[in-house]
């Protein structure tokens, strides 16, 4: 095994290093900002809670209006016609949906 070649192998695998590290950070850095956002998103949900607990029938309906900006709006039935309790889908919120339907 002459230089060259031991050359042309340590470039390789420096190259291949790099890319790994680089993919690596990549996902660390998409899982963080992922983790960041949704840790955003439960304060904003326990922020609504609290105002939906203190609301009365006069501001109850501008603390639903901002709940409802922050679900997953494929539970929604714009018709009103929910699944009975027992067959509600709670990961689309189906729940939360039909119950601000019935208030």
């Amino acid at each position: 095994m002459d230089t060259s070649e031991l050359l042309n192998i340590l470039l390789s695998s420096a190259v291949i290093v790099a890319l790994i590290e680089w993919i690596s950070k990549n996902n660390s850095n998409y899982l963080q900002h992922i983790t960041n956002n949704r840790a955003e998103w439960r304060k904003s949900l326990k922020d609504i809670s609290a105002k939906l607990y203190n609301s009365n029938k006069d501001t109850i309906g501008s603390v639903f209006a901002e709940l409802k900006v922050n679900l997953n709006s494929y539970g929604l039935h714009p018709s009103g016609n929910y699944p009975p309790k027992i067959q509600l889908d709670y990961f689309k919120d189906e729940h939360l949906w039909a119950e601000m339907d019935e208030v």
